[in-house]
C-alpha cells in the first residue's frame, strides 16, 4: 500500500518537475534567436559580448535572445571595426549588413531588428545616423528620419535612404505579421564623389528640403497676423538647409510623426493646450493641430 502511495507521489513530483521545466525553460531552449551578418569584403570575426561567434558572412540560429554588444572585426586590418548594441528577439532573425571603410565615418551598416507588438499589428521604424536623412518607403513620398510607419502590410517591402555627401542605401526586406521592424542605418561619408559633384548634390538636396519646409510652413512670420495667443519659436541650434528650425510633430512625444519644421523667429497660433508634463505645446501648423517642444517656444498673450 505504502509502496503504491510512494510511487504515485514520485510520479506526481516528476510530472510537476516536467511542467516547471517546460514553462521556466531554464536552458533557454525556447527563447532562441537568429543572427545573420551580411559582409561583402572578404571575411571578418564576429563577437557577441566579446565572445567569439564565428566568421562573417555568418548565419547563427541558436543564440539565446536578449541584448548584446555586437563587434565585427574585418580580417583586412586596413578596414574599420563595427561596435554596436543589438537586441535579438526570440524566434526571429536579426540581420546586420556591414560595409566597412578605412574609418568609422566611411563605414556603413544597416540593422534589421524585430519587436513583437502587443496590438498584433505590423509596423516599420527608421532611425538614421546622421538624422534627417531622406527615406522613401515602397517608392512613395519622401520623409525625414526618424520615421515610424504604422499598419504596414506584412510581406516584402523596399526602402531607400539618402543624405547629401553620404552614400545612399537601398534594401528589400520582409515585415512579419504582429511585429515592428526597427531599421537602424549608419550612413557612410561618400569619399568617392569629386568635390564639385558633392556641391551639386548638396545644392539639389538643400533645395528639396527647403521646398518641404515651405510646403509645411504656415504663413505666420509676423506676430500682428495672429489674433489671440501665439508662440514664438526660439533658437534651437538645429539647422536644415541652412535654416534654423524646430521639429513639429502630430503628438506630444519625440517619437511621434514629424509634420515639418517651424522656423526660428516665426510666430504660430497657440491652441491653449500643454502636455501633462508641460514639455509640449499645441499649436496650429499648416492648417492642423500639432505639437512642439516647450523648451524652444515662448508663449505670448497680448
Amino acid at each position: 500500500m505504502w509502496k503504491k502511495i510512494l510511487l504515485i507521489l514520485a510520479a506526481l513530483a516528476l510530472l510537476i518537475g516536467a511542467i516547471v521545466f517546460l514553462f521556466t525553460d531554464p536552458f533557454g531552449k525556447n527563447s532562441r534567436a537568429g543572427l545573420q551578418i551580411e559582409y561583402q569584403n572578404g571575411s571578418a570575426s564576429v563577437f557577441l559580448d566579446e565572445n567569439y561567434l564565428g566568421k562573417a558572412p555568418l548565419l547563427e540560429e541558436k543564440i539565446k535572445s536578449g541584448e548584446y554588444i555586437l563587434k565585427i572585426t574585418p580580417d583586412d586590418k586596413k578596414l574599420s571595426n563595427l561596435n554596436l548594441p543589438i537586441y535579438l528577439e526570440k524566434n526571429t532573425l536579426t540581420i546586420v549588413v556591414f560595409n566597412p571603410g578605412d574609418s568609422p565615418k566611411n563605414s556603413s551598416s544597416t540593422v534589421f531588428e524585430l519587436r513583437k507588438r502587443e496590438d498584433k499589428k505590423s509596423a516599420v521604424s527608421f532611425e538614421t545616423y546622421p538624422e534627417n536623412a531622406f527615406i522613401s518607403f515602397d517608392e512613395k513620398e519622401v520623409n525625414f528620419s526618424p520615421l515610424t510607419i504604422e499598419d504596414v502590410k506584412p510581406g516584402e517591402h523596399r526602402f531607400s535612404v539618402s543624405l547629401p555627401s553620404y552614400e545612399a542605401q537601398d534594401h528589400n526586406f520582409f515585415i512579419l505579421d504582429g511585429y515592428e521592424t526597427k531599421v537602424t542605418i549608419n550612413l557612410a561619408k561618400n569619399i568617392r564623389l569629386p568635390e564639385e559633384t558633392q556641391d551639386e548634390v548638396n545644392e539639389a538636396t538643400a533645395s528639396v528640403i527647403q521646398n518641404k519646409i515651405n510646403e509645411n510652413e504656415i504663413i505666420a512670420s509676423e506676430s500682428a497676423n495672429i489674433a489671440g495667443p501665439k508662440v514664438e519659436i526660439q533658437k534651437t541650434g538645429f539647422f536644415v538647409a541652412e535654416e534654423e528650425v524646430l521639429k513639429v510633430r502630430d503628438a506630444s512625444n519625440s517619437a511621434a510623426k514629424e509634420l515639418g519644421f517651424a522656423k526660428v523667429g516665426h510666430f504660430y497660433p497657440f491652441l491653449g493646450e500643454k502636455s501633462i508634463d508641460q514639455k509640449w505645446l499645441k499649436i496650429q501648423f499648416n492648417q492642423q493641430a500639432a505639437w512642439i517642444s516647450s523648451d524652444f517656444a515662448k508663449i505670448i498673450v497680448e
